[in-house]
């Protein structure tokens, strides 16, 4: 087997041994493991450290923080859980670090080289840490809550740092991410003015304004977001990356997001939209299984935004649910996270309000 998830509701740190030395039987000759734990449990992060280095003898590992976590095996969204899965195949190359350290770390020999990545830290800290141009790479991972995320390495020490994560090659990496919004207005307009991370002005006028306008219908009870679209006009949403809002700035008839937009860039206001989450990262889910006919794969990741849960309400777990029927068979974890790092059509950044899903496979 290449890899194994696995999923369990642990008060208590010494409860994940069980699932943790089970999914290491299933999984012969393991490179790397993910363990993803609800905020409650990662706070108790030293205790854990020792109980999986014990389990996961030799195994480079990541330890994550998240308000849920999901596997293929079940969804916990409240309380004390974990989930995470083992897999084998491909180099690893284990990353810690402050953001300036992993940038250094990619760069070298043995991450430089590799196809994919995986980074899991806070939302400014994995923005600067893929601050250079990674094309070619597919890139993952997720803003914890929290606690720090920690790396376990080979030898079973850990180290805790503002951003972890592994380089992989070896492994074929597809990354998808679903934004789930419905577009406001009938074109998107452009950035003329703005400073720092406050947008002055939309095509010549205050940007507060064409917020306005383009909000007018709306009932005051949805999530409005701003949207830097993806490369092809014809379909914004893909490709594209949500930005969150913040605030407004009357004085200024600005409008203030949590990420600078430059000026230039094209840019929509969207609403979040539970029936289009749903549809599109089914619709993604599928295409994903589809273009990775041909090659077994060995398991999926699923990093999801928190505020879905509050989209999604009446249905917990929906996106995993969706993962799971369109994955079928194909072991996947992942968790709730504060921010979501993911691909666009001009490169791997930091995303809201998304889910960012993607299929490995050992090529053949």
């Amino acid at each position: 087997m290449s890899a194994a998830s696995f999923s369990v509701e642990a008060t208590e740190p010494a409860a994940l041994a069980r699932s943790l030395r089970e999914a290491h039987r299933a999984v012969r000759a393991p490179s790397f493991g993910l363990v993803f734990v609800t905020a409650a449990l990662g706070l108790r992060g030293r205790e854990l450290a020792p109980i999986i280095a014990a389990a996961w003898p030799g195994v480079p590992t990541i330890v994550a923080a998240g308000a849920g976590v999901v596997s293929d095996k079940g969804c916990h969204e409240d309380g004390a859980a974990a989930a995470g899965l083992l897999a084998c195949g491909g180099a690893v190359a284990p990353l810690a670090g402050d953001p300036e350290e992993i940038g250094a770390q990619l760069r070298g020999d043995a991450a430089g080289r590799a196809t994919s990545l995986l980074l899991f830290g806070e939302a400014g800290d994995l923005a600067s840490s893929v601050r250079d141009d990674h094309a070619g790479r597919a890139l993952l991972g997720g803003g914890t809550t929290g606690s720090a995320p920690t790396l376990l390495d080979a030898e079973g020490r850990a180290t805790r740092a503002r951003v972890v994560g592994v380089a992989l090659r070896g492994l074929r990496a597809q990354v998808r991410v679903s934004s789930g919004a419905r577009l406001l207005g009938t074109s998107a307009a452009r950035v003329t003015a703005a400073s720092g991370t406050t947008l002055l002005e939309l095509d010549g006028s205050p940007a507060l304004r064409v917020m306005t306008a383009a909000t007018r219908d709306l009932d005051g009870g949805q999530q409005l977001l701003a949207l830097v679209p993806g490369a092809d006009p014809a379909a914004p949403l893909r490709g594209g990356c949500l930005r969150r809002i913040r605030g407004l700035d009357p004085e200024r008839g600005g409008v203030m997001l949590c990420e600078p937009v430059a000026e230039g860039e094209p840019l929509w206001f969207v609403v979040a939209d539970a029936d289009v989450a749903r549809a599109d990262l089914d619709a993604q889910s599928r295409e994903l299984s589809r273009s990775n006919a041909g090659a077994m794969p060995s398991f999926g990741l699923l990093i999801s935004s928190s505020s879905r849960r509050r989209w999604l309400q009446g249905a917990p777990g929906a996106d995993a649910r969706i993962v799971r029927q369109r994955l079928e068979g194909t072991p996947f974890a992942g968790l709730y996270s504060s921010s979501e790092l993911g691909p666009t059509s001009r490169g791997g950044v930091v995303h809201a309000h998304s889910a960012a899903l993607g299929l490995y496979s050992v090529p053949s």
